[in-house]
């Protein structure tokens, strides 16, 4: 998920996020950027940040294209978590790290 849709969702409002059920496509758009960059590279592992040299904004291009209305249950979980935390005057920060790592977000 792009930082524009974190800041969405823990501001309480509606957010995307690229579907982590649909991992296989993203996995396969890089690795064939990875064999156009490197026609010997048979198979490569899948990773959640960028490969030295990957162009950051063609990447963000190609995850935002995979975006989707975060569920409905999940997101109200988010919002529910988050005014906890802030009535407990947790900082934003670690708020911010929480979500993140509890749902398994990953913001580029």
């Amino acid at each position: 998920m792009n930082n524009e849709q974190f800041n969405n969702l823990i501001d309480g409002k509606h957010a995307e996020w690229a579907d982590l059920n649909d991992i296989h496509s993203l996995q396969d758009i890089m690795l064939k950027n990875l064999k156009n960059k490197d026609p010997n590279i048979n198979n490569a592992p899948f990773k959640l940040n960028l490969i030295k040299g990957e162009d950051k904004k063609r990447v963000k291009n190609e995850i935002n294209e995979h975006q989707k209305p975060i569920p409905q249950h999940i997101s109200d979980e988010i919002h529910l978590y988050v005014r906890a935390e802030r009535d407990k005057k947790t900082s934003e920060r670690t708020i911010r790290r929480a979500v993140r790592r509890k749902w398994n977000i990953f913001v580029i």
